[in-house]
Protein backbone atom coordinates (compact mmCIF):
# COMPACT_ATOMS: atom_id res chain seq x y z
CA UNK A 1 0.00 0.00 0.00
CA UNK A 2 1.41 3.77 -0.92
CA UNK A 3 0.17 7.04 0.67
CA UNK A 4 1.37 10.49 0.49
CA UNK A 5 1.49 13.01 2.48
CA UNK A 6 2.92 16.54 2.00
CA UNK A 7 5.32 14.50 -1.02
CA UNK A 8 6.48 11.92 1.41
CA UNK A 9 5.54 8.62 -0.29
CA UNK A 10 5.20 5.75 2.53
CA UNK A 11 5.25 2.62 1.16
CA UNK A 12 4.01 -0.46 3.64
CA UNK A 13 5.97 -4.31 2.98
CA UNK A 14 4.15 -7.01 3.76
CA UNK A 15 5.39 -10.78 3.91
CA UNK A 16 8.72 -11.78 2.57
CA UNK A 17 10.77 -9.80 -0.11
CA UNK A 18 13.32 -11.65 -2.40
CA UNK A 19 14.22 -12.42 -5.70
CA UNK A 20 11.09 -14.02 -6.60
CA UNK A 21 8.45 -11.14 -5.49
CA UNK A 22 10.66 -8.49 -5.41
CA UNK A 23 8.73 -6.95 -8.92
CA UNK A 24 5.94 -5.55 -7.38
CA UNK A 25 8.45 -3.42 -4.37
CA UNK A 26 10.51 -2.04 -7.48
CA UNK A 27 6.82 -1.20 -9.33
CA UNK A 28 6.38 0.82 -6.93
CA UNK A 29 9.65 2.83 -5.75
CA UNK A 30 9.56 3.71 -9.36
CA UNK A 31 7.73 7.18 -8.96
CA UNK A 32 8.41 8.50 -12.13
CA UNK A 33 8.42 12.67 -12.99
CA UNK A 34 10.12 13.43 -9.26
CA UNK A 35 13.78 14.40 -9.40
CA UNK A 36 14.64 13.32 -5.75
CA UNK A 37 11.34 11.73 -4.17
CA UNK A 38 10.59 11.55 -0.69
CA UNK A 39 10.21 7.24 0.58
CA UNK A 40 9.69 5.89 3.55
CA UNK A 41 9.56 2.18 4.36
CA UNK A 42 7.68 0.93 6.38
CA UNK A 43 8.94 -2.41 7.21
CA UNK A 44 6.91 -3.53 10.09
CA UNK A 45 5.20 -6.34 8.19
CA UNK A 46 7.75 -7.73 6.23
CA UNK A 47 8.76 -11.06 7.48
CA UNK A 48 12.07 -11.69 5.44
CA UNK A 49 14.00 -9.41 3.29
CA UNK A 50 16.57 -10.74 1.07
CA UNK A 51 19.72 -8.80 -0.78
CA UNK A 52 17.28 -8.28 -3.78
CA UNK A 53 14.89 -6.37 -1.42
CA UNK A 54 17.66 -4.59 -0.14
CA UNK A 55 18.88 -3.50 -3.70
CA UNK A 56 15.61 -2.44 -4.63
CA UNK A 57 14.99 -0.39 -1.55
CA UNK A 58 18.58 1.34 -1.85
CA UNK A 59 18.91 5.01 -3.14
CA UNK A 60 19.94 5.36 -6.59
CA UNK A 61 21.00 8.33 -8.46
CA UNK A 62 18.56 9.18 -11.47
CA UNK A 63 20.11 9.57 -14.92
CA UNK A 64 17.68 11.65 -17.00
CA UNK A 65 16.92 9.25 -20.09
CA UNK A 66 18.51 10.07 -23.48
CA UNK A 67 15.48 11.10 -26.12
Amino acid sequence: MTTATAGIHLLTVADEIDQYTVSPLRQALDITGIIQPRIVLDLRHATFMGSSGINAARPRPRVPRRR
